[in-house]
């Protein structure tokens, strides 16, 4: 099962790539994780723009994964962009995790400051018999400065996830991605949480600039992005 996840993802991946390079910007990407260092969760996912004008973004999402854990999510963002600098949208996610229906909606912003990048976003979600806050927050900079000559991008920040009126410990997380060009890029990413840590491998080939949005899904919250 797992073979075929990865070789059918990769399979994707390609004959995407290969068709609709230049159609559209977006993202597709097949990553391998888990918590206490284990790799056993696959994730398939993509983000596609399909709306981009001076003020006005809509981007569509589409996500599994396999494991420990199944999950599908679909989630469309709504993004205005209040500068070339700064973006604020609205989004909305269903999701299906181990068999239960779950709803996320929020509101995300990100802000390019030279050669830092800054994303955050807080949502709402009910499923699981309660209601829950999420939310998530990073910095990225590029390595190479405002101009990425490196291919190297490093990324830092956390993620809180709470039934409504309690509270819990924050994950804290950290990522590597590397251009290796070609639109092709590896990701390594670690992070800890109640004293358990994670890691994530994951390899992302973009179509014209990529995706506007990450997912904000349980997969995107969780295992470092």
């Amino acid at each position: 099962m797992k073979k075929l996840f990865l070789t059918t993802a990769l399979c994707v991946i390609s004959a995407s790539a290969a068709q609709a390079q230049s159609m559209f910007d977006g993202s597709m990407q097949i990553a391998v994780g888990g918590v206490d260092l284990e790799f056993d969760q696959y994730n398939l996912n993509g983000g596609f723009v399909v709306h981009s004008s001076d003020q006005f973004i809509v981007q569509l999402d589409a996500g599994v994964s396999t494991g420990n854990t199944d999950e599908y999510n679909l989630g469309v963002h709504l993004g205005y962009r209040l500068s070339d600098q700064t973006t604020l949208a609205l989004y909305a996610n269903y999701n299906r995790w181990d068999g239960v229906d779950y709803n996320m909606v929020g509101l995300e912003a990100q802000h390019q400051a030279g050669d830092v990048e800054l994303n955050g976003f807080i949502g709402y979600e009910t499923g699981f018999g309660s209601e829950y806050i999420y939310s998530k927050f990073d910095a990225t900079w590029s390595l190479g400065g405002a101009s990425g000559s490196s291919g190297l991008d490093l990324t830092a920040g956390f993620a809180t996830y709470t039934s409504v009126g309690s509270s819990t410990d924050p994950m804290v997380f950290a990522e590597l991605d590397y251009d290796f060009g070609n639109n092709l890029s590896g990701q390594v990413g670690v992070g800890y949480a109640d004293n358990d840590p994670y890691l994530r491998l994951g390899l992302t080939y973009d179509f014209g600039n990529g995706r506007t949005f990450q997912a904000r899904d349980y997969e995107n919250l969780f295992m470092t992005w």
